[in-house]
């Protein structure tokens, strides 16, 4: 973790492998993702997932020792300003995945000789729907 200073405290930032650790597992990242709904109390979050308090509070500590979530004063847990920039990255790639077929396509055709990047970009506004998939790939073939 990288520090920063304020006037009172000294902060551990956390590094980008850290934060994407603590969702790197199946029952942390569905534990993520259902703070989506809005603010949850810890007892909605473990009878909706299913989980043990154990596997809760270990989880949920991470999360928050990251700066993904935090605890309101009412004892819910809401994502923070890092926690939903977070999740729009993970639809991203949840989106990316959906349609990996059209994303291996665009491969294939880039493999073949002489594919010019006039025809890579006309075939990446053909084949991708999803406009922040489409803006990401155009900005590799500019």
């Amino acid at each position: 973790m990288g520090a920063t200073v304020s006037k009172s405290k000294v902060y551990q930032l956390p590094s980008s492998v850290e934060v994407s650790g603590a969702i790197s597992d199946t029952r942390s990242l569905h534990m993520f993702k259902v703070l989506e709904s809005g603010a949850l109390d810890s007892q909605t979050i473990i009878k909706r997932l299913k989980l043990t308090r154990k596997e809760y509070y270990s989880r949920m500590s991470r999360l928050t020792k990251v700066n993904l979530v935090y605890r309101r004063e009412n004892g819910t847990y809401s994502f923070t300003s890092l926690g939903k920039e977070f999740n729009t990255a993970v639809k991203l790639m949840e989106d990316a995945t959906n349609i990996s077929w059209k994303l291996d396509a665009l491969d294939a055709v880039e493999r073949l000789a002489n594919t010019s990047k006039e025809h890579m970009l006309n075939l990446i506004d053909s084949l991708i729907d999803d406009t922040k998939i489409r803006e990401i790939l155009r900005k590799n073939y500019m």
